[in-house]
This record gives C-alpha cells, sequence and structure tokens, in this order.
C-alpha cells in the first residue's frame, strides 16, 4: 500500500512537486510497508555522509510518452547551491520508475508476499511453464530436444541419488541442462570430481553429499522432468592446461552449452555451499500496481522500478563473472535464479520474471536490459549499440585469467557480429568503426556512472614479471588490454578527426595468426601535439594555452595510475573526435616507445570543451587546430 505521499505520485499531471520533507516522514512510510519507501528508505541508510540528505525536500519529476509515464524521485540540490562532496560520499541520487498500463503488461502480485526463501514448488512451476510455452509456442526458439552431441561426462539425476556417466558409452538420449555458477573462493571446500572418488561418482552419490546449491540445482532440474545435469566441477576434472589449450577449452564449453536445453544460472550465491533460494529483501524494489487519475487518464499502472532486474539478478554475484557473459548467449534458454525469484530468457521472451512472467514490455524501450540474443536484424547502428553495451557490461565484470582470456571470453559474440557486420575483429574493435571505437576511457566522470565499477589497471602492469608479454592478447589502444570497468563513447553525436589507415596482425606465441594479438598495430593519422608531463599532467606550451584558457577546458586522465610518465617526460596528444553540439575534441594520450620510430602506445584519453558562457567562444574548433596542428601518421601498438 502507497503511503499518502508516494500516492500523488501517481495522480498529479505536474511536471514537478514535493515529495518527502525529512527523514521521519520517510521512515514511517517505510514501516507502514510502501514499496516505494522501502527501497528508498534503504538507500538513505547507505548515504552515511556528513551532509543532511533532507537540507531540501525531495522532488521528483515526471516524463510522459504516448501511454507511460517515466516518474525520477531525486535527491538533489537547488540551481547555485554547491555542495562540495566529500570522498566516498554520494551525488545527487535519483530513483527512476516507469509506470506501464496493467493492461499490456502481466503482473504477478503474489510474489511480494513470499517469505524469507524461495519455494522450491513456485519455482519448478515457473521454470516448467516457460519451457512448455518456449517449446509449443515461440516460433523464433528452437523445438528439439534432443542434442546433436553430448558432454564427455554428465550427471544422471536418479530421485535422492546422482551419478556419473557416459553418454557414449550408455547410448543416453533426451535433453541435459547446463549449470553456471559462480565460486569466488578458490579454496572453497566442496565435493567435486577427481581421478580418486570418479568410481565412486559412477556408482552413485547420494545428493545431501552435494553441497547445497547444487543440490537444489539438482531438485529443480528434476521437478521439471529433466535426467541429466552437467556441473563443471562434478563432471570434468581438473587438470593443468597450456595456453593453447585453455583457447580449445572454450570451444568445448560453447558446444556443451549449446546443446542444452537451457542454462540454470545461479544468480545468488557466491559458492556452491551457500543455498541460492533466499528471500527477496523487503528493500528490493519489486514491481507493483497502482490506480492512477489525472496523470496519463484514469486507469491501473504496473509501476517497475529501473533498479528491480539490476538489484534482483544483473547485479548479483553470477553477474559480475565474465565466463557466464558468453554462457548465457552460448545457451538456447536461460533460466536463472535471482533475488527471490526465477528469470527466464529465450530468443522469443527477454527479462522474464515471475513478477513479470511475460516480460517488461514497454520497460525495454526505456532502459537497457541484459540481452542473452544477438539482435536479429541488419540495421548497423542497432549491431553497433549492441556490441558497445556488451562491452561496457562484460569489462564491469572479473575475469579469472584476463591476461590470456580477456578477448575470448567475448569471442563467440564478437565473430557472430564480424559475420553479420561483414566486418574484420582487431582485438576487441570492429575495422569500420575503428576511428570511434579507440575513443573508449576509464574515468566515469565523463560517462554515465554505472552502478557497479572496478578501477581499471592495465593487464601488462597486473603480470608483470609473472607472465611472458608476448602471450598477453590486446594491445595498448584495446579497452582489452585493461582489467576494470571501461565507457565507450557513442559515435552519433561525434565526427571523426582521425583516419586509420592500416593494421597488421602477428601471433601470441603460436604458429598461428591470431585475431587479437598483442602485436596487433594501427597507423591512423590526425591533428596531434608533443607536450612534456609535468607534475602529475600533460603541459601544453604556454604560448599556445595562455590565450585560450579562459575559454576551454583541458582535461586528462591516466588508464592506470602505475604508467604515470616521469617528470619531463615527452608525450603525444592524438585527437580522435569533435563533438560539435558539445564543442569538445577527444582523443589519445600517448608515450613513444622508440626515439627514432612513430611507433606509441596508449597511456590515457584528453579532452577539449568549450567552456559555458553568456557570449560562447565561436572560434573553438580553430582554437583546438592551433594546438593540435601537427597532422601526422602514427603507429599504435
Amino acid at each position: 500500500m502507497l503511503c499518502a505521499t508516494c500516492q500523488q505520485l501517481f495522480k498529479n499531471p505536474e511536471w514537478k512537486g514535493v515529495h518527502h520533507a525529512d527523514i521521519e516522514s520517510l521512515n514511517n512510510a517505510a514501516r507502514s510497508g510502501c514499496p516505494l519507501c522501502r527501497p528508498l528508505q534503504h538507500i538513505v541508510k547507505q548515504c552515511l555522509s556528513t551532509r543532511d540528505l533532507f537540507r531540501y525536500p525531495w522532488s521528483y519529476r515526471i516524463y510522459t510518452e504516448e501511454n507511460e509515464a517515466q516518474i525520477c524521485l531525486d535527491i538533489d540540490w537547488p540551481p547555485g547551491d554547491f555542495v562540495e562532496l566529500q570522498e566516498n560520499e554520494p551525488g545527487p541520487i535519483c530513483y527512476p520508475m516507469l509506470a506501464i498500463p496493467s493492461s499490456s503488461i502481466m503482473l504477478n502480485s503474489a510474489i511480494r508476499n513470499r517469505s524469507s526463501s524461495l519455494p522450491l514448488h513456485e519455482a519448478i512451476a515457473s521454470g516448467r511453464r516457460w519451457l512448455d510455452e518456449c517449446l509449443d509456442g515461440h516460433e523464433l526458439c528452437p523445438k528439439n530436444t534432443q542434442p546433436s552431441s553430448y558432454p564427455d561426462l554428465l550427471l544422471e539425476l536418479d530421485g535422492s541419488t546422482v551419478r556419473v556417466i557416459s553418454p557414449v558409452e550408455r547410448k543416453i538420449s533426451g535433453p541435459y541442462v547446463a549449470l553456471s555458477y559462480c565460486c569466488r573462493d578458490s579454496n572453497s571446500d566442496f565435493l567435486r570430481l577427481s581421478a580418486s572418488n570418479k568410481e565412486a561418482f559412477e556408482k552413485g552419490i547420494s545428493c545431501s553429499e552435494l553441497p547445497t546449491a547444487f543440490r537444489e540445482a539438482v531438485d529443480l532440474v528434476q521437478g521439471i522432468s529433466i535426467q541429466y545435469l552437467w556441473i563443471d566441477a562434478l563432471c570434468k576434472i581438473p587438470q593443468f592446461q597450456s595456453h593453447e589449450e585453455h583457447s580449445s577449452g572454450w570451444a568445448e564449453l560453447e558446444v556443451i552449452y549449446a546443446n542444452s536445453i537451457f542454462n540454470l544460472a545461479l544468480a545468488t550465491v557466491e559458492n556452491p555451499t551457500e543455498s541460492c533460494l533466499g528471500g527477496c529483501p523487503s528493500h528490493v524494489g519489486l514491481p507493483f500496481q497502482v490506480e492512477t487519475s489525472g496523470l496519463i487518464g484514469d486507469d491501473v499502472r504496473t509501476v517497475v522500478p529501473y533498479r528491480y532486474y539490476p538489484n534482483s539478478l544483473y547485479h548479483q554475484p553470477l553477474g559480475n563473472r565474465a565466463e557466464s557473459m558468453q554462457e548465457r548467449f552460448w545457451s538456447p534458454r536461460v533460466l536463472s535464479i535471482g533475488l527471490g525469484e526465477l528469470f527466464w530468457d529465450c530468443t522469443q521472451l527477454q527479462n522474464a520474471s515471475e513478477s513479470l512472467p511475460q516480460g517488461p514490455a514497454a520497460m525495454a524501450r526505456w532502459t537497457k536490459l541484459r540481452q542473452t540474443v544477438i539482435p536479429r536484424t541488419s540495421d548497423r547502428m542497432k549491431l553497433e549499440e549492441f556490441w558497445w553495451l556488451m562491452v561496457e557490461e562484460y569489462s564491469d565484470c572479473e575475469l579469472a585469467h584476463p591476461e590470456t582470456h580477456k578477448l575470448a571470453g567475448l569471442s563467440y559474440i564478437a565473430n557472430q557480429l564480424a559475420s553479420t557486420l561483414d566486418d574484420v575483429y582487431i582485438a576487441g574493435h570492429f575495422w569500420r568503426t575503428l576511428s570511434y571505437s579507440l575513443n573508449w576511457r576509464v574515468d566515469p566522470q565523463l560517462a554515465p556512472v554505472r552502478e557497479r565499477s572496478r578501477k581499471p589497471q592495465r593487464i601488462a602492469n597486473m603480470v608483470k614479471n609473472k607472465v611472458d608479454e608476448r602471450k598477453l592478447e590486446a594491445p595498448s589502444w584495446s579497452w582489452a588490454s585493461m582489467d576494470g570497468t571501461v565507457y565507450i563513447s557513442r559515435p552519433w553525436n561525434f565526427a571523426s578527426l582521425a583516419y586509420v589507415e592500416a593494421y597488421t596482425l602477428a601471433p601470441v606465441m603460436s604458429d598461428k595468426n591470431v585475431k587479437g594479438a598483442r602485436s596487433a598495430r594501427l597507423i591512423i593519422r590526425t591533428y596531434c601535439r608533443e607536450v612534456h608531463w609535468i607534475d602529475g599532467k600533460p603541459m601544453i606550451p604556454q604560448n599556445l594555452w595562455t590565450p585560450l584558457e579562459n575559454f576551454h577546458w583541458f582535461r586528462a586522465r591516466l588508464d592506470d595510475e602505475h604508467d604515470t610518465p616521469a617528470n619531463g617526460t615527452r608525450l603525444l596528444l592524438a585527437a580522435l573526435t569533435e563533438n560539435d553540439r558539445m564543442c569538445t575534441w577527444e582523443g589519445l594520450v600517448l608515450q613513444q616507445l622508440k626515439a627514432e620510430e612513430d611507433i606509441y602506445q596508449r597511456i590515457g584519453h584528453f579532452q577539449f570543451h568549450r567552456i559555458p558562457a553568456e557570449e560562447p567562444r565561436e572560434t573553438w574548433q580553430d582554437d583546438y587546430r592551433s594546438m593540435l596542428d601537427q597532422r601526422r601518421a602514427l603507429t599504435l601498438v
């Protein structure tokens, strides 16, 4: 039941209004069970800062489009009220929601009433219903339940017993499920298949001996009437693998997941010893219904908080594991055990949940939901946008071996897109978009901040003296040279200042060419300026910068602080893009590798930005060209 303060959001067509005025009002509403105030109260408790979050009343904004309304609750400050934030303090907070006509979206409101656990029998019923609907009624989804091949070993599920079998020797038939899970603690002590216990596994062991999450997965799969399950820890004996064997291992995994009937993803547990059937905390914003009058007509709306999917699924432990990203794309379907409920994805029905069993409807147009299939389109712009979203999501995840797996972990999606786009894939980039995609950055202040980000490090610095650098996959100019969150500037409002003339590839410790080679080189031609690193930043010559410093900002950031040059080091600024609307130039901070050759490695990113003013400087493009007036060819490695 919405509190009186929150009810006004759905009855007032005004663009802006006042929400809770103080913490006492918010706490009282949360205690009463208001589905909006509970998550807001949790957000406030997390903001343990010195400033008063209620110094000014909270406000809300309403945006309408056709039949939907976007409502944003804000903790912000009036214009002109400058607040200097201390380190680790939050900035302005926004809690957006989408109000969708209930006639266009199915809501199962009973999910809100679940107790502290996810009832297994309800999970089984939901999974079985989605699978039956997919197999019987989805034109876009595969119908064949018989795999074209099986893994070398599988678990046969037989009531309270599981046994390891060889599908070839047993000549089995029927579908199997492939499991995805986390194991954050490499020393976690749980039952695994080994040479010493394989015979016992083949005879059969009690399900009670399995770690909790695996046991729950067995119960769920058997409940859906599937007899076989693949879990890597119970179906593969660990062995040392060389770099080349690791690469072939990805191909083997692709076949295993692609032939499964669905991928069962245990999203909420960090280790298999934990239960994945926990409940959903009251502060997680679940969808709810509300009667509206005056907002957009008089009807009933289903309200979906934008944080619903991130909180309940995306930002759970499995969502932070990079390998699971390809597992969901390899698989024909994904059944995820999220926070207090199940989620479903297949080609025809994506981002369904027990709360929203037929999917998010209009929500998919308003916000970026995770994908499990490559878009079925020939529209190059949509495919490129999909790729950049995948790169950002992937870079935000943790990879067990970034020094050897960084490019391999995204290779399936990349190879599929290269074919669809009829383009050449080079070390994390596509040839036709290189002049734009080289403009990636690690600074979240220059791009929309995502809820989870990892401090970036250059992989070469992480493994220095531990791994032969010739085994590293990605050159410095590629986002794949970094371990950590990167941000991709979309090219829609940019003009390219650089021309990529050529590329060359060389093998990585191998006799054959590798697409993601460390020695992949680019030759680009663009506007440049030599500068020197002085007192922690690149310094443009005073005779060029002083006459212009009142009209423009110049910002530069290193990709990795470990690459900080010595004072006085000569660097090169190389321009990449121009944004006419924002009056900016952006580009690369480069360091020369060999004094007698134009060979450079990337160490950072820079931006020129015109300072807003009543009479802004109209000659900003000429200003930037006067500072970067050396148009020349460079080799990037």
